[in-house]
């Protein structure tokens, strides 16, 4: 798999996300979205770097609000929570089936699928609220504390992935097994834990259940690359006139943004189509 094939891939993939969030946003929210990038783009002209990078924060808290609601103890959030877990899980999953063929069959034979995928589900929801508090005080910090949050933020949403996500299996396992707490005291151990990180580096059965487990931070990895991407991009803001005039005369962004990325979805497999022989 070359370089272009990974770009096209994850371009189509943050369509299919995009398509995802059409369903859940509504047009006046992504007008919101669309007037906010256009002034942001208006201060990224005039003002500082600092002062652009706090307003992209309070954007994001915003975005984060409109995904998920405003109030992290309400219905809402709990199942907006549970729609972008599991569409973030099977993200992942398939990812790893393309990486790993045979990975989903083998992954579902396991008897604690269902139990994992659960607890992923409820240590995602927590998850939430460790990103929700993380993005607030973004807003408020100063750009040269950014690498800190995000230091803590993936070893947050890692603990409790730990020990509410895998600590609710292990405690009902382990009680159904009549073992007790033996199950639970096993996240305490060294060894588990080096076993865990090792689903980084290698796909295993575990490896979608642990890396899904970040899907609830992309708002918040999404605003740390903004964030130093406003101070890279600022001797080179021509480059980004012509998205600009795009996001200017485009009425819903999200849409349009899902029709060119199906274009060129359905421009690639015609020419596949119709000319068999290209790129053998």
């Amino acid at each position: 798999m070359n370089t272009l094939s990974i770009l096209a891939g994850l371009f189509f993939l943050l369509a299919a996300l995009a398509a995802f969030l059409d369903s859940y946003l509504s047009d006046q929210k992504v007008d919101e979205v669309r007037l906010a990038i256009l002034a942001w783009w208006k201060g990224f002209q005039q003002q500082r770097p600092t002062h652009l990078a706090q307003q992209a924060s309070l954007e994001f808290v915003r975005l984060f609000d409109a995904m998920y609601g405003e109030r992290h103890f309400s219905w809402k959030t709990i199942w907006r929570s549970l729609v972008f877990s599991t569409f973030g899980f099977f993200v992942v999953v398939l990812i790893c089936e393309l990486i790993e063929p045979g990975y989903i069959p083998d992954v579902i034979d396991r008897g604690l699928f269902y139990s994992l995928f659960i607890g992923n589900l409820i240590a995602d929801y927590f998850s939430l609220l460790e990103t929700r508090f993380v993005l607030k005080r973004c807003a408020n910090s100063r750009s040269v504390l950014l690498p800190v949050w995000l230091v803590l933020d993936v070893l947050a949403s890692y603990l409790i992935y730990i020990f509410i996500g895998l600590g609710f299996v292990a405690l009902l396992f382990g009680l159904l097994a009549g073992e007790g707490f033996e199950w639970f005291y096993r996240l305490f151990q060294l060894d588990f834990h080096i076993n865990v990180l090792s689903h980084f580096t290698d796909i295993q059965n575990a490896t979608a259940f642990v890396y899904s487990t970040f899907f609830t931070s992309f708002i918040f990895y999404l605003f740390i690359i903004s964030s130093f991407l406003i101070r890279l991009l600022q001797p080179i803001q021509f480059m980004l006139l012509p998205a600009m005039r795009w996001v200017s005369i485009s009425r819903n962004l999200i849409k349009s943004f899902v029709g060119i990325a199906g274009g060129m979805a359905f421009s690639l497999e015609a020419m596949k189509r119709l000319f068999p022989d290209i790129g053998r």
